[in-house]
C-alpha cells in the first residue's frame, strides 16, 4: 500500500503539469503561468519552452503530436498516455477549443479509470479541469457532478478532512453560487474552514488564511456578526504569536468595514490601531504608513467627519511628497476624485425607494416595506437564495446597481431591453467628497430608472482631488452608466465595504427577488 501511495503521488505530480487554478472569490482557471514538469522526455521540454514563450499554438500542435505518437505505441494504455491527453485537453481549453478539450478530458479520465480503477486520485486534475470547462460553458449540473466525484475520490483516498480537496471545494462553492444555491454554498465554505481547523487546530497560525476566507464569505453573504467574530479571532491568533504584526492590518480593515456595515460603533478605531501599529513597527516602510493613514481618512470621510479626514489626508500627502514612496502624491488621485463607496449601509434601498415613489402614477404613494432590523438574518446562514453571489444580484457599470431594483423600476414590456440602456450624468464633487449638482446629459432609460441611478450616485462619497495636501472641489465630471451584467469586483469604489454595502441595500426592501 505504501508503494502504491508513492506511485500515486509521483504520477499525480506529472498529471498536473499545466493544471493552474485561482482562488474562489476571483473565480477562474488561470492560463498565465502554465508549467510542464520534465519527465526526461525531450518533447515535454519543448512543450514547456513553447509555453514559457507564450506560443500556445505551437504548444497545442506539439501536444497533439505527442498524443498521436503514444496512440500508436505499445504504451497506449499507460499513465504517460493519460498525462499527454490531459495536457492536450488543457491547452485546447486555453486556446478556446472547448469541444476538443472536453473529448480529451473524458478520454484521460476513462484511461485512468481503466488502468488504475474508478477511484484513483490520479484522475482528480482531469475531473476538476473538465468541471471548470463545464462551468464556463454553462453546464452547471454537470460541473457540480464532476466536482462531487473529484471530492469523493479525494476523501476516499486521503480522508474526509483532507486538505487535498481545497481546490475542488473552491469550485464547488463557485458552481453553487452560479446555480443560486446560496445555502449549499454556505455549507461548503464552512466545511472548507472546518478541514483546515481539523488539520491545524483552532489556534495555529496556519489557520489564519482559512479564517480570512471564511470571514470574507460571511461578510459578503450578509452574515456580518459572524464575520466580525471570525476576523477578530484571526487578529487574536496573529497577536498571540507575534505582537505587533503587520499581518493584522488587512483584518483590521475587514473589522472596520464590517462594523460600518452593521451600523455600530466604531469603524474608525481598528483603522487608527492599524496606523499605530505601522508607525511603531520596525519592518514597516513609509508607504505602509501612508496607506494606513489614507484608509483611516477615507473612513472618517464616509462618516462625514470631514475635518479629521482632511487633516489625515494632508499628513499622508506630506509624508508621500517628502519622497521615499513610489508614486508619491499621485496615489491620492490628484487629477480626479476617487470613488470610495456608498455613504449609509442602506443607501441602495433608499435610492430605490425614492425612485419608486417619484414615479408613482397620479401622485399616489407606493407602499414599500423596509426591513427595520437585519439581526435575525445575521445570526446564521439564513440568506435569501439570490443573496449569495454579487454576480447574481448586482448589475451595471461603473455603479453597481441592485438587479431586483432595476427590473422593478422598468415596465414589464421593455425589460428585455435593459442591457441596452444607458445614462450619461454630469455631476460635481465638493472638497468634502460629496456629490452635488447631478444632471442627466443623455439617457435612453425609463424615468424611474434614471432617478434611481441619480439617487445612488448622490450617495457615493469620493476622496477629493488634492493639491499640496489640500482637498479641492471638481466640477462637471462625467459618468456613463450602463446596465449590462456586472462581473466580480467593485468597479466604482475601492473601500472593502463598497460592493457589500450595495448588496445589503439590495436586501433591505422586502418582497424584491
Amino acid at each position: 500500500m505504501k508503494n502504491q501511495s508513492s506511485a500515486d503521488f509521483s504520477w499525480r505530480k506529472i498529471l498536473v503539469v499545466i493544471f493552474a487554478t485561482s482562488f474562489l472569490m476571483n473565480g477562474a482557471s488561470r492560463a498565465d503561468a502554465p508549467n510542464v514538469e520534465s519527465d526526461g522526455n525531450q518533447p515535454h521540454g519543448d512543450l514547456q519552452r513553447h509555453l514559457d514563450e507564450g506560443g500556445y499554438g505551437d504548444a497545442v500542435r506539439l501536444a497533439d503530436a505527442i498524443v498521436e505518437d503514444l496512440d500508436g505505441s505499445s504504451g497506449s494504455q499507460s499513465y504517460r498516455h493519460a498525462v499527454a491527453i490531459h495536457n492536450l485537453a488543457v491547452l485546447q481549453q486555453l486556446t478556446e477549443h472547448p469541444i476538443q478539450a472536453e473529448q480529451n478530458f473524458q478520454r484521460a479520465i476513462s484511461l485512468i479509470a481503466a488502468t488504475e480503477g474508478g477511484y484513483s486520485p490520479l484522475m482528480v486534475p482531469s475531473l476538476n479541469e473538465f468541471a471548470i470547462l463545464s462551468y464556463k460553458t454553462g453546464r452547471l449540473d454537470e460541473s457540480l457532478e464532476l466536482l462531487r466525484r473529484s471530492q469523493h475520490i479525494i476523501q476516499r483516498s486521503h480522508g474526509v478532512y483532507s486538505l487535498e480537496q481545497s481546490e475542488t471545494l473552491n469550485w464547488i462553492s463557485k458552481v453553487l453560487l452560479a446555480s443560486r444555491e446560496s445555502l449549499q454554498a454556505d455549507v461548503q465554505e464552512r466545511f472548507h474552514y472546518k478541514i483546515h481547523e481539523k488539520n491545524f487546530g483552532r489556534s495555529d497560525p496556519r489557520i489564519v488564511p482559512a479564517l480570512s476566507r471564511l470571514g470574507d464569505w460571511l461578510r459578503n453573504s450578509g452574515q456580518y456578526r459572524e464575520a466580525l467574530k471570525v476576523h477578530r479571532r484571526a487578529v487574536s491568533i496573529i497577536e498571540q504569536n507575534s505582537t505587533p504584526d503587520l499581518q493584522v492590518l488587512p483584518f483590521l480593515r475587514d473589522i472596520s468595514a464590517t462594523l460600518y456595515l452593521l451600523g455600530v460603533c466604531c469603524p474608525a478605531k481598528p483603522l487608527q490601531r492599524a496606523v499605530d501599529i505601522v508607525v511603531s513597527h520596525p519592518d514597516s516602510d513609509p508607504g505602509d504608513e501612508v496607506n494606513a493613514m489614507i484608509y483611516l481618512a477615507d473612513m472618517h470621510l464616509v462618516q462625514a467627519r470631514n475635518r479629521k479626514a482632511k487633516k489625515l489626508y494632508k499628513q499622508a500627502w506630506q509624508s508621500s511628497a517628502a519622497g521615499r514612496i513610489d508614486g508619491g502624491p499621485a496615489r491620492f488621485g490628484s487629477s480626479d476624485p476617487s470613488p470610495l463607496g456608498l455613504v449609509g449601509v442602506d443607501a441602495a434601498a433608499v435610492a430605490y425607494r425614492r425612485a419608486k415613489l417619484s414615479g408613482a402614477p397620479g401622485g399616489r404613494t407606493t407602499k414599500i416595506t423596509q426591513v427595520r432590523s437585519t439581526r435575525k438574518q445575521q445570526r446564521g446562514p439564513s440568506m435569501a437564495s439570490s443573496a449569495g453571489s454579487s454576480e447574481r444580484i448586482l448589475i451595471g457599470s461603473p455603479l453597481r446597481l441592485c438587479y431586483s431594483h432595476v427590473v422593478d423600476l422598468v415596465p414589464k414590456t421593455v425589460r428585455r431591453e435593459i442591457s441596452g440602456y444607458y445614462v450619461d450624468l454630469d455631476y460635481s464633487v465638493n472638497s468634502n467628497g460629496t456629490v452635488l449638482a447631478v444632471e442627466v446629459a443623455d439617457s435612453n432609460t425609463p424615468a424611474r430608472l434614471t432617478a434611481y441611478v441619480k439617487n445612488l450616485l448622490r450617495s457615493v462619497r469620493y476622496r477629493p482631488r488634492m493639491t499640496n495636501g489640500e482637498t479641492l472641489a471638481t466640477n462637471h465630471l462625467m459618468l456613463k452608466q450602463t446596465f449590462t451584467a456586472a462581473g466580480s469586483g467593485n468597479t466604482h469604489g475601492n473601500l472593502e465595504f463598497g460592493t457589500a454595502a450595495t448588496i445589503r441595500g439590495c436586501k433591505m426592501v422586502a418582497g424584491i427577488n
